[in-house]
């Protein structure tokens, strides 16, 4: 194989790699699309104010819910004595810095959705300002963004394109090994004549003549 063949086979490997790879989320990122929905549920309980618990306050991550933009967050939750409401908020401490947020309640309970924008640090906090113990019970639910239709279809033609590619250069060591039937060398003339020719004996023979 050529250095031209060789690059063509090199290309249409990188470009089947790549086909791959887009259609496969990436470790790092945390909840890929087309992914499973992610349940969490617990309860926890609330102390008064200015105790060592009177909050709850954790990245969305440390629960088990591993984030990311796109991601729907479902969440509800409620507490167990009526008439103790709780602050129920979603807010982010972003790495570039400030505080941002999103979600904020004070209630006996809440059931909503929420879609996590492009942003990290993202948690979660329920505080306590009744003069008594507050027990909440929570359930998350996270749901992946829809399979986008467009990346399929850049995908799937990624991969014809590099298979179309292979079967060419296939092809063309096929022809340049003679082994192409539609580039096969003629028959040679001279196989076709040695094939006709006859000994002088049975020349003779043939005429009526004795040979000397």
């Amino acid at each position: 194989m050529n250095r031209t063949a060789r690059a063509a086979a090199l290309l249409a490997t990188a470009v089947l790699a790549a086909a791959i790879l887009a259609g496969v989320p990436s470790p790092a990122s945390a909840h890929g699309a087309g992914s499973g929905t992610i349940s969490q549920s617990a309860s926890f309980v609330l102390t008064p104010p200015g105790t060592q618990t009177w909050t709850f306050h954790a990245y969305l991550s440390s629960i088990g819910l591993p984030i990311g933009p796109g991601d729907t967050l479902r969440f509800s939750w409620s507490v167990a004595t009526p008439g103790t409401p709780v602050l129920f908020q979603i807010h982010a401490h972003p790495s570039t810095g400030g505080f941002v947020i999103y979600y904020n309640t004070t209630a006996i309970g809440a059931s909503d959705s929420w879609v996590v924008p492009n942003i990290d640090g993202i948690m979660v906090l329920w505080e306590n300002h009744n003069p008594e113990n507050v027990t909440v019970s929570y359930s998350f639910q996270l749901v992946p963004p829809a399979s986008d239709p467009i990346l399929y279809l850049v995908t799937l033609g990624a991969v014809i394109a590099a298979v179309l590619v292979v079967l060419r250069i296939r092809r063309w060591r096929a022809s340049k090994s003679g082994k192409d039937p539609e580039k096969a060398p003629p028959r040679s003339d001279r196989n076709a004549h040695s094939s006709s020719k006859v000994s002088p004996a049975e020349s003779l023979r043939g005429s009526g003549k004795q040979p000397r």
